[in-house]
């Protein structure tokens, strides 16, 4: 799997068209794709049990923090 180029863009264009391509095919075998309402609280904690192997088993995130992170990125909910 290549990007067509090396910045983070490119990189996420390429996962993104290798992620439609597995919907695709999933698709073909009926096989049903869900979709998370919230992927970047799911990337968030995920990227969290990633980095933190040990401390993620004892010590979950707060639940306030993806409202922290929501208001650090200008997003805010109407």
């Amino acid at each position: 799997m290549k990007s067509k180029g090396h910045s983070v863009a490119a990189i996420i264009q390429r996962l993104n068209e290798e992620a439609d391509i597995a919907r695709r095919y999933l698709d073909l075998c009926e096989l049903e794709v869900l979709e998370l309402r919230f992927s970047d609280d799911f990337i968030l904690k995920l990227l969290y049990e990633i980095i933190n192997k040990h401390t993620s088993q004892r010590v979950k995130l707060p639940e306030g923090i993806f409202d922290m992170t929501t208001t650090i990125h200008g997003i805010y909910e109407e």
